[in-house]
């Protein structure tokens, strides 16, 4: 049976065009994993589909009882005061329970697995495994390629539909981008030869030419009633016919298109505090104590070590205590057992993004939080996504990865030797979390994170700490 039917969609915001479909089609049993680049349009795409945003031109049917888990969502239960302090973590489990219970045909799932701790996106695995059909915004890698049998692209303004796993999507798109530059190059190249061969033949047409002024009047009639001057004027023909055929050919010449390069963060990065101790430990505890006013114990007797220059990643049950810790590193707690190095200049990203000051524009909050020069700053913007005509937009506008993005520019252009992010994956897109990644390999100073994506941590992790019952260990994925 058929779900959904697109066909001839364009989704524009203003004048600016998001993206067009030629056809989509959608049948019970089909499992689609939807990518591209934050502010592609994915989560407008889901929108569309359920019926909650306009689109321009085109046709969109749905044939089918949808359930839908958008990407922000304030989950509201009257006289809950469990919620009050309830991690992200746990809120989130609440909304895709709610989901999951809806009568449905068709899940509609928007980064269903952002703030969850890793024994529940197991969970989350296993159940949807169990679904027949649905559409799936992840930046999780892993979840992508276990459960979808389709990935719908989203890239360059243009959708288009790979029917295979996240994995073999990754390594066509590899070829793809591989054949295209090929093409690409082999059409400069003959286009450059063309032009080379036109101008020689036009610097030889010249020459003669010149060489033709040269001849007197009466000796040029001379020759017109000669064999010679017949042969000279033949030549000369013959010279422009070529050239002119020259141009032809690079006028007939298929245009190839330079190929579409999906923006990448690049390591641009340069520490200017390093941290110089001889101790081992910049950032640790040999007896932390914290509980809540509640009385509820989050740490009791609790240990861990943080080397100078070390990536270090904490993992744990959702509600365990993960950005607990954070924050009370972040806020210096000795009184609870946590000693920090005195050189310690520590930059921290929020799980809710709290440091963003949304109503400043992109341009105006980088350039008052950065310690560089204006000009190294719009460049880092722009190698992060943010080119000259997005640094006015407001930080409201932004979707959720650019936001991420924004805040992570902040941080990094600031003068800290410790980064501290919780869940700095959530809402990127995958482009963006790889070379992440490598940014991170390459980062001089500490990171501590918490993350819940298991290719993540396995790529950038010299350290993992897991929480459990009060106590934090020294653990391996």
């Amino acid at each position: 049976m058929r779900y959904i039917n697109i066909s001839n969609l364009k989704k524009y915001y203003g004048d600016y065009e998001l993206f067009s479909i030629d056809k989509f089609e959608l049948f019970s049993g089909d499992k689609v994993g939807i990518v591209g680049q934050n502010g592609s349009g994915k989560s407008t795409l889901l929108k569309i589909i359920y019926g909650i945003e306009e689109y321009d031109t085109g046709k969109v049917d749905v044939n089918a009882l949808i359930s839908y888990l958008p990407q922000y969502s304030e989950l509201t239960i009257a006289n809950s005061p469990a919620l009050e302090s309830a991690s992200a973590g746990e809120i989130q489990k609440l909304r895709i329970k709610r989901t999951l219970e809806q009568p449905h045909d068709l899940l509609l799932l928007d980064e269903p697995t952002s703030n969850l701790d890793l024994d529940y996106i197991n969970f989350l695995k296993e159940r949807l495994k169990k679904e027949s059909s649905f559409i799936l915004i992840s930046h999780n890698r892993d979840l992508l390629n276990t459960l979808c049998t389709s990935i719908l692209e989203i890239e360059n303004k243009k959708v288009k539909l790979y029917k295979c796993t996240y994995d073999e999507y990754t390594r066509i798109k590899e070829e793809e981008v591989k054949r295209q530059k090929f093409e690409y190059e082999e059409y400069l190249a003959k286009k450059e030869k063309l032009y080379q061969a036109l101008k020689e033949q036009k610097e030889k047409e010249m020459k003669f030419s010149r060489k033709n002024r040269k001849i007197s009047n009466s000796d040029r009639k001379a020759q017109e009633f000669s064999s010679v001057g017949r042969s000279y004027s033949a030549k000369q023909k013959a010279l422009a016919k070529k050239a002119k055929s020259i141009q032809s050919r690079i006028d007939q010449l298929p245009v190839v298109e330079r190929p579409y390069e999906a923006f990448q963060i690049k390591p641009w990065l340069q520490l200017y505090s390093l941290i110089r101790s001889r101790n081992k430990y910049i950032i640790y505890s040999d007896c932390l104590n914290f509980s809540y006013d509640d009385g509820k114990i989050i740490f009791e007797n609790a240990k861990f070590y943080i080397e100078n220059g070390s990536k270090t990643v904490i993992v744990g049950k959702n509600g365990c205590g993960k950005t607990t810790l954070l924050n009370l590193i972040a806020d210096r707690k000795s009184e609870v057992g946590i000693h920090i190095s005195p050189q310690v200049k520590i930059g921290m990203q929020s799980q809710n993004l709290k440091e963003l000051d949304y109503n400043k524009t992109v341009g105006r909050y980088i350039l008052e939080n950065s310690i560089q020069g204006e000009s190294f700053s719009r460049s880092i913007l722009y190698r992060m996504g943010f080119p000259a005509d997005k640094l006015q937009n407001k930080i409201n506008t932004l979707s959720g990865g650019e936001q991420v993005k924004l805040s992570l520019v902040r941080l990094f252009l600031s003068d800290f030797n410790v980064l501290i992010f919780d869940e700095v994956t959530n809402y990127l897109d995958i482009t963006s979390i790889t070379a992440l990644e490598e940014l991170i390999k390459m980062y001089p100073g500490t990171i501590i994170c918490v993350s819940h994506d298991v290719r993540f941590i396995k790529n950038i992790s010299t350290n993992i700490l897991r929480i459990k019952d009060g106590k934090i260990f020294q653990d391996t994925l």
